[in-house]
């Protein structure tokens, strides 16, 4: 029995390691966007410019974001790529990126 649990124990480290990068976009992308909204708030707040420092933070933190987010997904996926290419040569190789 220990056998079966150190496969399955295996398999699922394996499952979070591939999923673990995904998981991260979303944060990255809201993280991008809430902290250059936040920075037009506060420019907003000193200048009283209500809201278009703001909405404009929103923007360039939406356009940054995304971006990122699409590179991101890009580099994850051409190291998938690499990964099942080595599998079906017969050898695996980590990422290390």
């Amino acid at each position: 029995m220990s056998t079966h649990n150190s496969r399955s124990d295996r398999r699922v480290t394996s499952v979070m390691q591939q999923v673990t990068p995904y998981m991260a976009l979303g944060t990255q992308l809201a993280v991008t966007v809430l902290l250059l909204g936040a920075v037009g708030w506060y420019i907003d707040n000193q200048l009283n410019t209500a809201p278009w420092w703001l909405i404009g933070g929103l923007c360039v933190g939406s356009g940054i974001g995304f971006t990122q987010f699409l590179r991101s997904v890009q580099r994850l996926l051409e190291a998938d790529k690499r990964r099942k290419q080595g599998k079906e040569n017969g050898w695996a190789r980590r990422d290390p990126s």
